[in-house]
């Protein structure tokens, strides 16, 4: 294992903030000027000295200046992140509209059908086409070869549903004279 010259690291970490390009650093070679800041030689045990003061504010400052920009670039690094789950969201949310709104389409047309059937069921060619004739849903037209068939519960329609109650159908005609 090589231990790195750490003093020969800090003149280049102070060779890049005399130029100014410390700003355009990335997340992992901000990191690493951290780890240099903090194996420099402390000058520890010496007398202060112009030299042991001067590093000792260069160190504070780098430091303050170097944990601010990884903040930043930490915040950026989330920021795309969030972006790119956001965005995710919204493609599932739009695909999820698509897909009900599809569904809902293809029931409306479902039951389009069914009514159609229905009503090409209970009124024959012969109705249709100009005989005046009243239809009653539980009566089929007299005379008629068409045979009569009670619909699915899935297609019963009202009236159908209500002569099969259980619950007596209210008389529409009087039994008092």
């Amino acid at each position: 294992m090589v231990i790195p010259d750490w003093n020969a690291e800090r003149t280049k970490l102070q060779t890049r903030f005399s130029t100014g390009n410390i700003t355009v650093a990335t997340r992992k070679e901000l990191e690493r000027y951290l780890v240099v800041l903090a194996n420099t030689m402390q000058f520890q045990g010496m007398p202060d000295t112009a030299q042991k003061l001067q590093h000792e504010r260069d160190t504070g400052a780098f430091d303050v200046i170097i944990r601010h920009l990884l903040m930043i670039r930490l915040g950026e690094e989330l920021h795309a992140k969030s972006h790119k789950i956001s965005v995710l969201a919204l493609v599932v949310a739009v695909a999820a509209a698509v897909f009900a709104a599809g569904a809902v389409l293809f029931a409306g047309l479902q039951w389009w059908a069914d009514v159609q059937k229905s009503h090409a069921a209970v009124l024959p060619a012969s109705a249709a086409s100009g005989a005046s004739q009243t239809l009653s849903p539980l009566q089929p037209l007299s005379g008629s070869s068409i045979k009569s068939k009670s619909p699915s519960p899935s297609k019963q329609f009202v009236p159908y549903i209500a002569a099969t109650n259980s619950t007596p159908v209210p008389s529409t005609v009087s039994t008092k004279r």
